[in-house]
Parts: C-alpha cells; sequence; structure tokens
C-alpha cells in the first residue's frame, strides 16, 4: 500500500545521503522510499515528502542517516466527482480526467500532498 512519509533531515546527514535524491530505492523504517519531494529548508535541515510503500518485496539497503519527526500518511480513495451539467468537451474532458486521479499511484502521488503550512504546522518542523 502506497503511504506519503513526511519527515525532516539534518543538514549534516543531507550531505552524507549525497543530496535528497539520494534517499530514493532506501528503506527506513521497513518502508521503501520510492520517489522523494523538497517541501521547505528550516533551521534544523530540510523537510520533505516521500512516497513509500512496504520493503517487503523491493528489498531495497536501509537508510544509514537518520530522519527526524518522521509521519505517515495513508491516503484514502477519493469520491468521484459529480457529472457535469454541461456537456461540452471541455467539460467532460476534465471530468474524466478527475475519474481517472481518485487513487494515489507512483505517476500522480504529489497532488495528494498536504500544503507547505499544513505540512510545517502539523509536524512542528
Amino acid at each position: 500500500m502506497l503511504k506519503i512519509m513526511y519527515a525532516l533531515i539534518t543538514y549534516d546527514d543531507l550531505v552524507h545521503s549525497h543530496g535528497i535524491n539520494g534517499l530514493s530505492k532506501k528503506s527506513y523504517d521497513h518502508h521503501a522510499i520510492l520517489k522523494v519531494h523538497f517541501v521547505s529548508e528550516t533551521d534544523k535541515g530540510i523537510v520533505f515528502s516521500a512516497l513509500v510503500d512496504e520493503n517487503k518485496s523491493l528489498h531495497f539497503k536501509s537508510l544509514s542517516t537518520p530522519l527526524f519527526n518522521v509521519s505517515y500518511r495513508v491516503i484514502r480513495s477519493r469520491k468521484p466527482p459529480k457529472l457535469p451539467i454541461s456537456t461540452s468537451l471541455k467539460s467532460m474532458k476534465k471530468y474524466h480526467r478527475k475519474l481517472n486521479n481518485l487513487t494515489m499511484t507512483e505517476k500522480n502521488w504529489k497532488q495528494f500532498l498536504d500544503s507547505k503550512d499544513c505540512i510545517l504546522s502539523q509536524c512542528y518542523y
């Protein structure tokens, strides 16, 4: 099951992991980090979000650097959109696009991220 992880990595540990993208294809707390996205820079380090999955089948190597304030968010599928009143081509395309993005995948996971302010306030960075 795909989840979103929010965490903070210190600047010293960031250098050892070769930047934020160096966290990809690693394992943390039995979760495989598939993709990483920069959120914000703080005085303590870098806040990032990551798409994670169970590491049982992927067998990624464990992350050697510690992460702080780690929180996971399980994304449930969204409610389907209402059928548009107008049946114009533009409104029907928009309806079908929304209909296809109800569940989180590796391709569309960034649209399920919380806002930057929400991440920073909820996780106490």
